[in-house]
This record gives structure tokens, sequence and C-alpha cells, in this order.
């Protein structure tokens, strides 16, 4: 064995000698530029290992040989996952040459996914660790009519009927029905005096799969509990411990583990006959905890909005409780795990875009997305127009927030992969050189720069991988130096999200969940269309930023202008950060509606007093309405039909970073910026499958270089009197750095 691998070491020498060698991860921008460092290359994603060891040493050396900078990776997949004692040969001397020729590598911590099970071993002997939920059957009934409500399967809990005052329950005054449970189903007749109508609810609880992520995907299978932390405990012991144990000092040669679309479960994929919310044992005594009231009765009123009013407060009391033990128990666990063992935690949440199901999938989505460490994302399509500039967004701002130095994206064209018709004759779609490096140039505008990525690599040459590598990984070496540079920065609605989300019988949450999600897109999108750098943050950041006469601050990060889009509820620490911004002379831009609660009153006189202030007496109407101070502090209230126009009305008080002086008719151009000890650095992203030529002027034209990944090439900047001239080919991307100082401020 010492000698083959021996032989291998030899054998990458020698393709080394012919290609060049991959700058060091410490070397100069000049040096990473003409041969990107491994960890800036596509990783593709390796999940089956030959048997044979020299069979695997000739895939390294082939990877090495396409410009790939290394791998995520595992021990082989098979039927005796973590226990085949040659796989873990194959693997463990893998490791050891990736490591030893300079390979990047991040560790993919699942057989299949979503990550947590670790095939059988982890449920397997401890099946109550499987998740559940808390099932919900509701029906209707008019005064003096008899009904039958059928239970959803599981453990009775309880059964409740409400009379319904102005077409909504009220669960104050909630009448039990719990004896007139018969076998399967509630039977109850209405009182003929009263109510005119009652709502039905039947609450049981048991383990959730049908209709769920494992339920519907290709392999299905029971999946662990996030909100406890047993299941989680014994994961990292059966599988990460693992890879401590076989591969010794060699485990440190990962950047990271890559944990893969962990969630609750408890959002329908699919139509149910009955609801869901997550459950455990402990949630109960841990809600009542928190809030003094009984979790079980207070269901109904997280389902549906209640004649009292309660139902913001009852749903953000709990899906809070939720964000938090999802976060503390999987991610906090991942990330405390592999922090003590010297290396990053990482991976991605399920279904990114679909914000919908955020709050039924994390209660927390963004909160979730930190505690990842290196927080991730994925992208199934590489068809640059439908990359989603959103998904990319989100794993930027997260990351940004943690000062994380690796954001990732397990990018793939497996969308294109698969047939145009299911079950048809009809083949997947390959897509071109081009539309791979334009849908990563989009992800890498979001701040992603890190790519795994489970491509059909098979389709190109060896020189069309080596050009894409060297391009992309031009690309992100230099747009991993230093941080976010963003100076508008829009809220991601976590408390919105929270005290809207109505579980139902269909995937999503709600028509009033969806308007905060319609209205969050509408924001980020009409910034991204304009080419306006932006990034996400939650009201947790703006609790921890500081202002200052640079504006918002938080580490290195700095927001000139704050965007609340239909944040009703906001925590009280962000409401007073945002109050204390605009008083100081800042910007603040609310959308479709204006914060009315915070956590500590539903309704809050106090968000009325300094919305009313901040925005005017109109705020949260139909018309636009605005206020200042003497200051020149501006608030401005934008009502949901203009929310299109958040681009041009943040242009109105903050200068663009870069403007088009040529040709703007014709330029689909994305523009993000970083701030480094060199200086600036403005991307541009020609997001058209058409060549763009004109002019730019940036809004410090300082001494500007012109980097081009395509070509390798940098020098100054040509200028003309419009401005600095650019020819950017399609789905292309170049780089103006300021040799001297900022462009952005």
């Amino acid at each position: 064995m010492k000698v083959a691998v021996a032989a291998a070491f030899a054998a990458f020498g020698a393709v080394a000698g012919v290609l060049p060698k991959s700058a060091p991860e410490t070397g100069t921008r000049e040096e990473r530029f003409a041969n990107p460092p491994p960890s800036s290359r596509i990783l593709p994603l390796k999940h089956y290992w030959p048997s044979d060891v020299r069979q695997a040493e000739k895939e390294l050396l082939k990877y090495h040989r396409q410009g790939f900078g290394g791998l995520a990776c595992n021990v082989h997949f098979c039927t005796n996952y973590l226990e085949s004692v040659p796989h873990w040969n194959v693997f463990r001397n893998a490791v050891r040459q990736m490591r030893e020729s300079g390979m990047a590598l991040w560790l993919y911590d699942e057989y299949g996914y979503p990550s947590g099970t670790a095939g059988k071993y982890v449920l397997d002997g401890h099946p109550e660790w499987a998740a559940r939920g808390a099932l919900i059957a509701v029906t209707n009934v008019a005064a003096g009519k008899s009904v039958k409500l059928k239970l959803p399967p599981g453990k009775f809990l309880r059964a409740v009927a409400c009379p319904e005052v102005d077409g909504k329950p009220d669960t104050d005054a909630g009448v039990s029905i719990d004896g007139f449970k018969k076998g399967g189903e509630i039977s109850w007749t209405a009182p003929a005096s009263g109510a005119n109508q009652w709502r039905l609810f039947a609450v049981t609880e048991d383990f959730i799969y049908e209709g769920t992520h494992t339920g519907v995907k290709p392999l299905p299978a029971r999946y662990i509990n996030m909100l406890i932390s047993e299941p989680t405990d014994r994961f990292l012991e059966v599988t990460h411990d693992r890879y401590v144990k076989e591969l010794g000092d060699d485990f440190r040669a990962f950047t990271s583990t890559f944990t893969d679309e962990p969630s609750l479960m408890s959002s329908w994929l699919k139509p149910m006959p009955y609801c869901v919310l997550p459950w455990c044992d402990d949630l109960p005594d841990d809600y009542r905890a928190r809030t003094g009231r009984d979790l079980v009765s207070d269901v109904p009123a997280i389902l549906e909005e209640n004649a009292s009013g309660s139902t913001a407060k009852v749903r953000y009391e709990f899906w809070n409780m939720v964000g938090e033990r999802v976060s503390r128990n999987f991610m906090g666990r991942i990330s405390s795990w592999a922090k003590s063992r010297g290396i990053r935690s990482g991976g991605h949440l399920f279904n990114e875009e679909g914000m919908v199901c955020h709050v039924g999938l994390y209660g927390d989505f963004f909160r979730c997305l930190r505690a990842l460490g290196e927080p991730g994302v994925d992208c199934l399509t590489s068809i640059p127009d439908k990359v989603p500039w959103l998904t990319a967004q989100f794993g930027g701002s997260a990351g940004a927030l943690n000062a994380s130095r690796y954001i990732m994206c397990e990018a793939s064209d497996i969308i294109q992969q698969r047939p145009l018709k299911p079950g048809g004759p009809r083949p997947g779609y390959q897509v071109s050189e081009m539309q791979i490096i334009g849908s990563l140039n989009r992800l890498i505008w979001g701040g992603i720069n890190t790519f795994t990525s489970y491509y059909r690599w098979n389709a190109f040459t060896d020189e069309q991988l080596r050009r894409i590598n060297l391009t992309i990984g031009r690309t992100v070496t230099v747009m991993s130096e230093g941080h976010n540079a963003a100076e508008v920065a829009i809220l991601y609605p976590s408390e919105a999200f929270m005290t809207t989300y109505r579980p139902g019988l269909l995937p999503g949450g709600g028509p009033v969940n969806d308007r905060v999600t319609y209205t969050f897109r509408l924001c980020g999108n009409s910034l991204f269309e304009a080419g306006r750098p932006f990034m996400f943050v939650d009201s947790r950041s703006l609790g921890e930023a500081y202002v200052s006469k640079r504006g918002v601050v938080h580490g290195d990060l700095r927001w000139r202008v704050i965007v609340l889009p239909r944040a009703e509820t906001l925590s009280a620490e962000a409401l007073r950060k945002c109050y204390e911004f605009w008083k100081a002379g800042g910007v603040v831009i609310a959308v479709g509606g204006v914060t009315m609660n915070t956590q500590n009153a539903f309704p809050d006189a106090y968000a009325r007093k300094v919305c009313t202030e901040m925005f005017g007496d109109r705020a949260g109407g139909t018309s636009e309405s605005s206020a200042t101070n003497l200051n020149g502090g501006r608030g401005i209230y934008l009502p949901q039909r203009l929310s299109p126009m958040l681009s041009q009305t943040v242009d109105s008080v903050l200068t663009p970073t870069l403007s088009v002086t040529e040709n703007a008719a014709g330029a689909r151009l994305r523009v993000a910026c970083r701030r480094t000890e060199r200086g600036d650095i403005v991307f541009v992203l020609n997001d058209s499958p058409s060549a763009w030529r004109g002019t730019v002027r940036l809004r410090d034209d300082a001494d500007i270089e012109l980097w081009n990944p395509a070509t390798g090439r940098h020098g100054p900047a040509v200028r003309s009197e419009r401005g600095i001239c650019l020819e950017i080919a399609p789905h292309s991307a170049v780089m103006l750095c300021s040799r001297c100082g900022s462009m952005v401020r």
C-alpha cells in the first residue's frame, strides 16, 4: 500500500510539472489571479469510489488534470456504509493523497440526504428520535347541526369547538369536546343557540413522514427530530467521530463539514388531510416555561387568525421557540463539534428559494442558516436567467454577517439533467461552458465563494474544464478578499414570517404570509435589476449593530440605507436601532407596511409612535409617506403597489456606486462591491446572452484597474470622456479594482 501511495504522489508531481502550479492561498492577488488556489476552483461532489486503490488514484489525477481544486466527498456509499474496511482503505489513501498534493477538501456528512440519519445508524434502536408533528384536523358546523370530524393518526391530544365571531374562531371561548371522541373521529352537535357557526379542531401527535420532504423524495426514509439534541449527538458519534478515528491527522485536511438539507419536515410538499406543527415530548413544557400558557390549548390560535387578535403573539412565541431549538440542537451542535476539531462546519438548508416554507421547516430560517457557521445554499439549474439571485444572496448575506471565510453553493445542472417529460423519451438538456460560467457568476454576485458541484463534466474536454476552473477560480479568489461593501440592507423579516405563517392542507403558509414573501422578493428584485449592490440582514444583526456617522455598523459591514419589507412585527432592539439611525441622519424605508408589534407587545404603542415619527401619519396605508428630521434623516414609506420603485427611491437618497453612461438601454449589469485592505472591488456581471459594450462611471473614479477573469489580464482601465470603457462577453464578469482608495464610499 505504501508503494502505491508513493507512486501516486509521484504521478501528482508529474502532472503538476506539466500544469502551472496553483498559487498558495496566501499569495498576492496577482499570483492568485494568474493560477487560482485550490479553494477557489470547483470541487466536484464524489460519493462513490472505486474499490481499487489504483483506480481511485487515476480518478484523482483526472480531477487534478482538469483543473479542479479538490473534492467534496465521503467514504463510499454502500449497504455497509461506515463499516466497510476496503472502502475505508480507499478513502483514507485518497484523502492522504489530496492533502499531500494541496487539493481542497470538504467532508460530506451523510449517506444520501438529508443529513442527520447516517443511513440507518441514528434511528436504529431509537425510533422515538424520528421527526414528529402535532397533526390538526379542522372543520366547521352551523348552530344546531351535527358533524363528524375524522381524527389525524397518532396519539389523541385534544378536541375543541370554538364559536366564530365575524368569521374568526374565538379560541378564548373554546369548549372541550374530548368526550365526544368515538373511535377515530369526533361526533358532535353544535348548540342551537349562541354562535351561528363553530370551528372544530382535533389535535393528535405522531411521527411525520408521508407528505414531507423525506416522504416524497426519490429515496423515502424516516428522518430525525431536530427539536431535540439526542439524534444530533448520535449522528456526530457514528459519522463525524468515525471519520476522525479512521483518518487520524489527515482529518484536518478538510476545510469544513457539509451538512445537506436538514429540516423539521413540518411543511407539506403535497396536499394532506390535516395540518402540521413540529413536535417533541418536552415542547409543551418549554412553551409553558417561556409563556406561562398551555401549548395544546394554543394550537388553534397558532393555526388560524382568532377573534381576540392574539394570533400574532402566540405564533411568534411558538415559532421563535422552534427556531431557537433547531439552531441550537442541530446546527449549533455540529458547529461546536467542528470547531473543537479545528475545522469549520457548513452546508445548506432545504428549499431556500421557497420562502413560504421557511417557518414550517425551521421556525427561523435565517437564524438556522447563520448557525451553520459557514452558511451555504444550493442551485439546481445552470441556465443563467433561471439561477435564483435570492438564493445566492441568502448564502452571501448570512456568511457576511457571520464573517465567514467560506460561503458555499452546491451548484449543478440537475434540472437540465432530468428528462423534459417525466418518463418520456426526450433527453435532458446539456448546458454549455458559457452557461456554467454565467450561472456561477450570478452566484458569485450574491457572495458565494466556494463551489461544490454535481455537474455532468463528461460532456466537456479537459481543456474546457481547465478554462472553466481558471475563469471561476480567478473571479472567486479576488471576490473572496475583504468583506461585503453593500450600502443597502434589506431586512429578512423573520418575525413577520412567524406571525403570518398559517399551516394548511397544502404547501405554503397562507395568503398573508404570501404577501410578506411577495414584498420581500419585490424589494430585492428591484435593486437586483437596477444593478444596485445590497445584502440581507436579520433583526439580530440590526439589534447588535451600532450607529455612527458612517451609518449602521456591524463588524466590518456598514449600511447607509435600511429597507424594512412588510416588517409589521420586528424585534424591539432592531426597531430602536432603525429609529436611532433615522434620528442621526440615516435613511429607513418601509415597504408594504410598518412595524406594529414587537416581542414586548402585540400591538406595541412604542412601535406605533416611532413609525409615525419616522414615516409620517399616513404610513401603513395605500399612499406614499415620508418624514425628515433636523439631522437630515429620512423615513420613507412605500405602499405595496410602489414596491417595484424601491431602486429609484434608493437612488434619490444615495448615489449609485456604478452608473451606466453609454449604452444603458442594452445593459443588464449586476453589481457587487467588496472592501479590501488594498482598495475597493466592484464586480460587474453582464447577465445577458449577448456581449455588452459601453461606458460606466464610478462614484469615485480613482485610479482604477480592470481585472478580466476570462483572459487573466489586468491593468489600468481604458477611459473615454464618458467614463470607463467596458466590453464584457455574454454571461461574463469583470472586476474594477481601486489602487488607492474607496470607490464605494
